[in-house]
């Protein structure tokens, strides 16, 4: 889960059913990406096959990118979510029987539950309360269901479905470096945040077995059934597997385990995709060493004098640093849940310049492109105008963050 819920603010005398209003659209004022735009293995996975490759890395934590499903998109964070309904609880805005009951969890969620400011992607405090009310009572509401009528709704709802997906690829993770979280702000302002995290997973452990413990065969649904409804829905596809190793199992490796180990046996062609991870990961790392190469190259025959872009470049070495954190923590979780996995990820995959190894691309992330890294942000930093004290915040955090992922590399 995360390591902000020690600061956990739990006022439930909060009154947050207020008439629902609009929200506004986010545009950043800190930093030319925002909070939904931070690199993971698995959104890049999702992305791979829709989005061309206009950047260091490919494909973020938020926007409009496909091969999602989610439908997440900026006319979705632009409006609002939910309303008040007749018995006093909050509704999906256009709730209907065929619409659902769920509606999608969004960056600014994310970002108020980090302590983050409205210019910082946190938009509305109430608005992102009232729909983590909803997914909460709704989620309650599944996990209490028997067996057939759990089926039943987690068959024909597509809300929920896009529910699940748009909060694994939002969620924050434990490994999240420190220039991604709350500046100077206590985090943890959304009541029952911790709780919706945990009901997420626990409907997806639910998930992913065909059988309840201790439920009667008459209520199980047969393992084809079982899998043909994971695989129609995509419900525990290998982007999603990732993201869950990465968000849960640091913190609940145990049962992440088993409903890693019951999604694989349900689904065993998921294993066939396996080596697509480690060949994706190994094409975007190879384009991330020959573009910081070049860049340094050019910053240091430079000699800082010259504007050479530094704002462009420092989002795009932040996103390097950002994807091969959550690349190796998510891998190494996987492996941690799937042992099998390990076999696969560190066999040779050919590449257009010859075979390539996991493990020889991680030293070199860890001897040349790490060290190159913390050269090209000293120099940035080094011939930066603005607010020295900010500089010397951020460049302490990019050491910080950069020693993280060395130790994990080594």
């Amino acid at each position: 889960m995360s390591n902000r819920f020690d600061s956990r603010n739990r006022n439930e005398g909060q009154n947050y059913r207020n008439s629902a209003k609009p929200q506004k659209k986010f545009i950043p004022k800190r930093d030319p990406q925002n909070f939904s735009q931070q690199e993971t293995l698995s959104n890049s996975l999702r992305a791979a096959s829709t989005l061309p490759k206009t950047t260091l890395g490919s494909g973020g934590r938020g926007g409009d990118e496909g091969g999602g499903g989610s439908g997440v998109n900026a006319e979705a964070a632009s409006i609002g979510r939910v309303r008040m309904g007749e018995n006093g609880d909050w509704v999906p805005i256009n709730e209907t029987p065929i619409s659902g009951h769920f509606v999608n969890y969004l960056p600014q969620d994310e970002a108020v539950a980090m302590g983050l400011g409205a210019d910082e992607g946190g938009l509305d405090t109430l608005e992102s309360q009232r729909v983590v009310d909803l997914l909460n009572r709704e989620l309650s509401r599944l996990l209490k269901l028997s067996p057939r009528e759990f089926w039943k709704e987690v068959a024909s709802d597509v809300s929920l479905h896009d529910f699940l997906e748009s909060f694994l690829k939002f969620r924050s993770r434990w490994h999240d470096f420190p220039h991604r979280g709350a500046r100077g702000k206590v985090a943890g302002v959304i009541v029952g945040e911790f709780e919706l995290c945990r009901r997420v997973f626990m409907v997806l452990y639910r998930i992913s077995s065909n059988r309840d413990p201790g439920a009667k065969a008459a209520d199980a649904l047969s393992p084809k059934d079982h899998a043909a409804l994971l695989q129609d829905k995509k419900l525990l596809d290998l982007p999603k597997l990732l993201d869950i190793c990465a968000i849960y199992g640091h913190e609940n490796e145990d049962l992440t385990k088993i409903l890693v180990m019951n999604a694989m046996k349900a689904q065993p062609s998921v294993q066939d995709d396996l080596p697509v991870v480690a060949s994706h990961f190994l094409n975007i790392v190879q384009t991330m060493y020959q573009r910081c190469n070049s860049s340094l190259e050019v910053l240091l025959s430079s000699g800082g004098g010259q504007d050479l872009g530094s704002n462009h470049l420092h989002s795009d070495y932040l996103e390097v640093m950002d994807f091969i954190n959550d690349a190796v923590v998510s891998m190494d979780s996987f492996v941690t849940a799937y042992k099998h996995a390990a076999v696969i990820f560190t066999s040779p995959v050919e590449m257009s310049f010859g075979n390539e190894e996991l493990l020889t691309t991680l030293a070199r992330l860890h001897d040349s492109l790490l060290p190159s890294l913390w050269r090209g942000f000293n120099i940035i930093y080094a011939v930066e105008d603005g607010n020295q004290e900010t500089s010397s915040d951020m460049l302490s955090n990019v050491f910080i963050s950069l020693k993280y992922v060395i130790k994990k590399d080594s």
